[in-house]
């Protein structure tokens, strides 16, 4: 039997459906009369179908990487016509179904539609998190890779943004000199520099198959130190002063590491000089009386003092390459809103024609765990890159389940607790345009956040472009309440296009893909208020998730951390100073499971 209204308010209700859905179906017959007042023939109001008792539940956490999703609906006023699964037909078996999935590492966005013979529909989004796990707070072993290729080892340039040039920088350095008075002790005589002095240095820096070929030239090196001779060489025991006009070093190097720190070992050695003299009162004393003993004894301490320079610049040299390799085994903490915890640690360094490879395990924590233990993040079968992966000076690179990790950890760490959107405490900046919220929020009053999985990162597949990865997020749950006490609860997930690139700033900025058409989005809304259609609210929320996206990854960026020189030494030119990677490019690594880093080097003189 018909329900009978008037026209004005048929006219009000169908007006505010866009709006605000309350109204499931109205349905005007093409002759109905439109006069203001009169009464006009409407069909009984449609009711949707609804969708129930689905598995896995919401925010699961699936080890493997397939899942059947099943579940029952119930009919509303039509019978059920087709249910799908992710746009694809599910098995049906009267009121239930079901169908196959297969998952991708970390969050799947999964939609649930079901349709009526009516027209009404329901739906439902979730999101599962797949794949094997590192356990939260697990060291990731070959997590993290750094090539230095031959341009950065030496790029026959004066400035310190090579490691020739910093190595140079350091050999003249005084408060770096000061600290070499180690003891040189043979047969004939004890020599312990009291005050070493280069006027210059230039170093060249050649990558062989498992070596680094070093060639110094040092001018100008003096040497003061206190000989304590012994047998016939007492007599020259005191104070003496050695100069070179010019010393040339040949050093082979090879590098390993030895319980996560890396080591160098001196293969071969050659070493030359120009213009050798030697200034010592007890010398010239014995050369008034004895002057062939004085001669013999002079010869005795050039002995003493090639092999002295010799082994100081090995030494210096050798030891300064494992110092600033240990230099990149960065600890610190990064970020302010949810802090988290960074160690690496090296693991390996390998040397080529092509530069310097090092890997490292990693280890990425909340500062602070804040949400409950969850089973950890996702873990891929791929690595990162091994040789010469890049052609840029320096190259980083990031294998996905350290990026994985790290977003974990955010999650942890605070992201994953509720929040409030809205209001904000006084002096906050608001995070949420309140006054823009469809009108069926409308009055807000609150709007709070939780974010139930932690996102993912994995390769790009929804659309080829120049975004080479993709960002999921899955079961962020909305509640808004309003002032006249309603309130409706969605969940929103989503899967898009994602890369990063410097911004203004000079930051490490994130980038979202925001074109619906290649953004993946299931929205479920599993609490509305009495008479208000859900599939309708989720539909309004559906269409602000590119927008969403957009504004909540503008807020993403970091500063790249740089190579600290204050590793060699805590006072001087290097102290403070770093290397840090000049416009760097953002790409993936082969298949998208691994982020590399690259540019050139640009030597910073402060922090």
């Amino acid at each position: 039997m018909a329900v009978r209204i008037s026209a004005t308010v048929l006219s009000l209700a169908v007006a505010s459906c866009g709006a605000d859905p309350t109204v499931t179906s109205v349905h005007v017959p093409s002759d109905a009369a439109s006069t203001d007042g009169a009464d006009v023939a409407v069909e009984p109001p449609k009711s949707p179908p609804s969708i129930e008792n689905v598995d896995p539940p919401r925010g699961a956490f699936v080890d493997e990487l397939s899942v059947t999703l099943s579940g029952e609906t119930r009919p509303g006023t039509a019978p059920i016509s087709a249910v799908s699964v992710s746009g694809t037909d599910a098995t049906r078996d009267g009121d239930r179904f079901s169908h196959a999935i297969a998952l991708r590492p970390g969050v799947n966005v999964i939609g649930v539609r079901a349709e009526a013979d009516d027209g009404e529909r329901a739906v439902d989004g979730r999101a599962v998190y797949a794949g094997p796990r590192w356990p939260a707070g697990s060291t990731i072993p070959n997590a993290v890779g750094l090539h230095f290729s031959p341009l950065f080892l030496d790029d026959d340039e004066p400035d310190p943004d090579d490691l020739s040039g910093v190595l140079e920088t350091l050999l003249v350095d005084p408060a770096f000199l000061a600290g070499l008075s180690s003891e040189f002790d043979t047969e004939y005589a004890t020599l312990t520099p009291t005050s070493v002095v280069i006027g210059g240095a230039a170093l060249e820096i050649t990558p062989v198959q498992d070596a680094l070929i070093l060639d110094a030239t040092l001018t100008d090196l003096e040497v003061q130190a206190d000989v304590v001779g012994k047998g016939l060489a007492s007599l020259f025991t005191g104070p003496a002063t050695l100069r070179f006009d010019r010393v040339d070093i040949h050093l082979e190097v090879s590098l390993s590491t030895t319980d996560g720190k890396a080591t160098a070992e001196v293969l071969a050695s050659d070493f030359a000089s120009e213009g050798f003299d030697l200034e010592s009162e007890k010398l010239d004393e014995l050369a008034v009386d004895f002057p062939s003993t004085a001669a013999a004894l002079e010869n005795v301490v050039y002995e003493l003092i090639v092999g002295q320079v010799s082994t100081l610049v090995s030494d210096t040299l050798g030891g300064a390459l494992p110092k600033l390799l240990d230099g990149l085994a960065y600890q610190g903490e990064f970020g302010t809103a949810a802090p988290i915890v960074v160690a690496l640690s090296i693991e390996s360094v390998a040397v080529a024609d092509h530069g310097i490879n090092l890997t490292f395990a990693a280890t990425i924590a909340p500062k602070v765990p804040s949400v409950s233990p969850a089973p950890g993040s996702v873990t891929t079968p791929e690595g990162i890159p091994a040789g010469a992966f890049s052609a840029e000076p320096i190259a980083l690179v990031l294998d996905d389940d350290v990026a994985n990790q790290a977003l974990f950890a955010i999650w942890a760490g605070g992201l994953g607790l509720p929040s409030t959107l809205y209001p904000v405490a006084p002096g906050e900046e608001p995070t949420l345009d309140a006054a823009g919220l469809p009108k069926v929020f409308q009055p807000i009053a609150k709007v709070t956040s939780t974010i139930g999985l932690p996102p993912s990162l994995g390769p790009r597949l929804l659309d080829q472009d120049a975004l080479p990865f993709e960002v999921a997020v899955g079961e962020t749950a909305l509640t808004f309440e309003t002032t006249d006490a309603r309130r409706f609860t969605c969940v929103l997930n989503a899967r898009a296009g994602f890369g990063l690139a410097l911004n203004a700033e000079g930051l490490l900025a994130a980038t979202v893909d925001p074109r619906p058409k290649t953004i993946e989005v299931a929205v479920g809304c599993p609490d509305v208020p009495v008479g208000y259609d859900a599939g309708n609210v989720a539909a309004l929320l559906k269409l602000g998730v590119p927008g969403l996206l957009q504004a909540s990854s503008s807020g993403l960026a970091i500063a790249l951390p740089g190579l600290p020189l204050g590793s060699f030494i805590e006072s001087g030119p290097l102290a403070a100073a770093q290397i840090v990677l000049e416009s760097p490019v953002i790409a993936a690594g082969e298949g998208g499971h691994a982020v590399i880093i690259e540019g050139k080097a640009l030597y910073r003189a402060g922090p």
